[in-house]
């Protein structure tokens, strides 16, 4: 019997350990955070399967990867307060890659093949303790896990404006092409805003293989290869023939940008003045719309008074000719009689 005890009690206060540690951080309902590692070496308790970088959903097509944000500040989304943590605890950015018909997505933004003649893509991504275990990833939404809106999910997870460098890489199979996506840094606007830049020296980046292939006379596209790696082990580009390197890369951060383009660029100003003039248009249409069917009546008007005195004009002008001939006529008679006699 005290044998059952004392191999209980470790186990009871362990327990209340646990519990009481969801209870201290003030976390919104139905949201019970991870406990750190440390915490359960310290109450002998084993440690769970922490979700690893990459998550497969479906093979070939659906993968979600926790990326460490390296010396990231951690956002609190307590009830009432959004506050940054102190410390902050390690924590992670989720990316979610899908391939869809022909494209691959990255959070439900198209990232491959590169859009023609657009602007940087605005990816978001929400933030998670680094040390989220399997079971808490696999239980999240599907939703959340693509980059959903839903207030439950925005209540519990931060969501960051990411800065990145994105780049496509050619290969010497032209049915394959290495996408490379790099987070520089992840930026929080509005309430209490924050900003953190991902250049500590293991800071690590995500890059796929993308193969074309056909499938039942089709050409379908998927995912290969995927792999985090550390900045200083990515794939290498190409060199064409004439030296460059055989890619295309984008840099993109959210706070130079706006939806009319790069601050301080003339593409935006020019961008800017049309969008005005555009909204004035959309503005004034009706007030546009009359004035210009005033416009269009009273120049009808105009045309129709001009015209008909035009009309009248000729008339009379015509019978005038009319007359002078008709004269000339008469008086050149007498003379042809007189001729002949």
């Amino acid at each position: 019997m005290r044998s059952i005890v004392s191999l209980s009690l470790p186990v009871a206060i362990a327990a209340f350990n646990v519990a009481d540690y969801g209870q201290s951080v003030n976390q919104p309902r139905g949201y019970r955070p991870d406990m750190p590692k440390d915490l359960y070496i310290a109450n002998g308790l084993a440690l769970p399967n922490y979700a690893q970088d990459i998550m497969t959903i479906k093979q070939g097509q659906s993968y979600v990867v926790k990326l460490d944000c390296l010396g990231c500040p951690f956002r609190d989304q307590s009830l009432g307060a959004e506050v940054w943590q102190e410390p902050a605890q390690d924590n992670s950015l989720l990316l979610v890659f899908n391939i869809q018909g022909e494209n691959l997505l990255l959070n439900g933004e198209r990232i491959a093949p590169a859009a023609p003649l657009s602007l940087p893509l605005s990816i978001l991504a929400f933030q998670t303790p680094a040390n989220l275990t399997q079971n808490t990833l696999y239980g999240m939404p599907t939703a959340l896990r693509t980059d959903s809106d839903r207030s439950q999910e925005r209540e519990k997870y931060a969501k960051f404006e990411l800065q990145y460098k994105h780049s496509l890489l050619a290969t010497k199979d032209f049915n394959e092409q290495w996408v490379q996506f790099d987070v520089t840094g992840a930026h929080l606007r509005g309430v209490n805003p924050g900003s953190a830049k991902l250049d500590k020296q293991n800071q690590k980046m995500v890059q796929l293989l993308l193969h074309r292939g056909v499938s039942n006379g089709q050409q379908v596209l998927f995912i290969k290869d995927i792999q985090v790696v550390e900045r200083k082990d990515r794939v290498q580009p190409l060199l064409m023939k004439c030296g460059k390197p055989a890619m295309v890369r984008t840099e993109y951060n959210p706070l130079e940008w706006d939806k009319y383009g790069k601050f301080g660029t003339l593409a935006r100003s020019w961008h800017l003045a049309l969008w005005k003039s555009k909204g004035f248009f959309m503005r004034n249409l009706p007030q546009m719309l009359v004035v210009s069917l005033l416009f269009a009546s009273f120049s009808l008007v105009r045309w129709h008074i001009r015209r008909t005195q035009e009309r009248k004009s000729a008339q009379i002008k015509g019978d005038d000719e009319a007359a002078l001939l008709e004269s000339d006529i008469l008086q050149s008679v007498p003379a042809k009689k007189k001729q002949g006699r």
